[in-house]
């Protein structure tokens, strides 16, 4: 998720009263407001073509829905991200929910500038998250999804590249390698290019 260092501070009451009258994006982190720049078209296709996947793969008639990008995501009392998809399979999240309590997968579509971020700060917030079971990293530069699944003795990491199909646990389905969604048109044409000259 694309991110500028545009902050201010303001209790959660106030923060929402902020995102309902804006079409800007803001994340909440114990009082301190951030406000998200606008990402790629590249970042953003990625984003909704995983969404399209997880849609596809868990089917018309799931209580588990995906949600892409600017849907608010508590993941403590005083804390509110927003990731690039997130699932939630709770009836309470659906409909006119404006934030998601009971995440149980979220994506976090990689941006040079914000990686370190997603990568330790976020990360690790998501990980505190109980309802939270897995969490997704896209890379928009190389054909590469980072799977973490949380276990009973801790997080299993998994990587991925082109044409290889991951199992999703906490959803129960399979993502498949050759899926449009993930790894045919998730890219954009010049940044597979640049992988394969960079031998990537």
């Amino acid at each position: 998720m694309a991110m500028q260092p545009a902050r201010q501070y303001m209790t959660f009451e106030q923060y929402l009263l902020l995102v309902n009258n804006s079409d800007r994006r803001y994340e909440y982190y114990d009082g301190e407001v951030r406000l998200m720049a606008g990402g790629t078209s590249n970042h953003a296709t990625i984003a909704l073509n995983c969404g399209v996947a997880l849609d596809q793969a868990l089917g018309d008639d799931a209580v588990c829905r995906p949600y892409v990008t600017d849907k608010l995501v508590r993941v403590a009392p005083t804390k509110t991200l927003i990731p690039d998809v997130v699932v939630s399979c709770d009836t309470a999240d659906h409909g006119e929910s404006q934030i998601i309590d009971s995440p149980v997968l979220v994506v976090e579509v990689l941006s040079r500038s914000t990686e370190m971020t997603d990568r330790f700060v976020k990360l690790a917030l998501y990980q505190a998250k109980e309802s939270i079971q897995e969490i997704i990293f896209i890379s928009q530069i190389i054909q590469r999804v980072e799977v973490f699944s949380r276990s009973t003795t801790g997080w299993i990491y998994h990587q991925y590249g082109a044409g290889q199909s991951f199992f999703l646990t906490s959803l129960d389905i399979e993502i498949e390698g050759r899926s449009r969604a993930i790894f045919t048109s998730l890219y954009d044409t010049s940044f597979m290019s640049l992988g394969s000259t960079l031998g990537l």
